[in-house]
């Protein structure tokens, strides 16, 4: 969904909108503008960014590993897909209770970041696990309803597990999505929000659909 609410504030087609039925023809929104909305008047399938330079994009940023990631759904990244970054083997093997060691140093994992490992730090919605402090790959942990106390680990886990820790921004990315692929059909009908830079039906696909602009 766009930063506004589309319904309360400015009603879809306030700043414009556009329509397509034709392949290898991407929209762009409008300069300051982005797509905030799609409404497909066909099956329709889209183009894969790097075929043609199309599909459906919007803006990306970069996790540990250098691999880009997307707050919306989209053909050229996956959308919260490893969390805002990700360690390969997190253990807690001779570090002091409390603490987890990173298999490496990274310095994008910060204070007050949310901590999830299978095995050290389970999911919790209410009272998750976070980083209370950095240094260097040594992580030492709090939980969020008592950020300044030191946390102990659910269960120990050793060095070598190769068990991926997850490190999350509040309200960023989450886990577990992929990229939209040319072989996804978005049924007649539907329509879909976010935050697009631009949209193109897929080389030698047939679709139709209206794009709506905001801010």
């Amino acid at each position: 969904m766009a930063g506004k609410s589309n319904i309360t504030e400015y009603g879809f087609g306030q700043y414009g909108s556009a329509f397509t039925s034709a392949a290898n023809a991407p929209i762009y929104p409008p300069k300051d503008l982005v797509i905030v909305a799609i409404t497909f008047l066909a099956d329709t399938q889209l183009e894969l960014l790097g075929t043609n330079a199309g599909g459906l994009t919007s803006v990306v940023v970069p996790d540990s590993a250098a691999q880009s990631q997307s707050l919306w759904i989209g053909t050229d990244v996956a959308a919260h897909d490893e969390a805002n970054q990700e360690d390969a083997d997190t253990h807690n093997a001779g570090v002091a209770q409390g603490s987890i060691a990173l298999s490496a140093a990274n310095s994008n994992i910060i204070p007050g970041m949310i901590v999830e490992h299978s095995v050290m730090c389970p999911r919790d919605l209410n009272n998750p696990y976070i980083v209370k402090s950095v240094d260097g790959a040594t992580i030492t942990l709090a939980k969020k309803n008592n950020p300044k106390t030191i946390a102990p680990v659910a269960a120990n886990q050793a060095d070598g597990g190769n068990i991926k820790a997850f490190f999350y921004d509040s309200m960023s990315q989450g886990k577990g999505g992929a990229a939209i692929t040319n072989t996804v059909t978005f049924p007649r009908g539907i329509t879909i929000y976010g935050r697009w830079t631009g949209v193109e039906i897929g080389d030698g696909k047939t679709g139709s659909l209206i794009t709506y602009f905001g801010v």
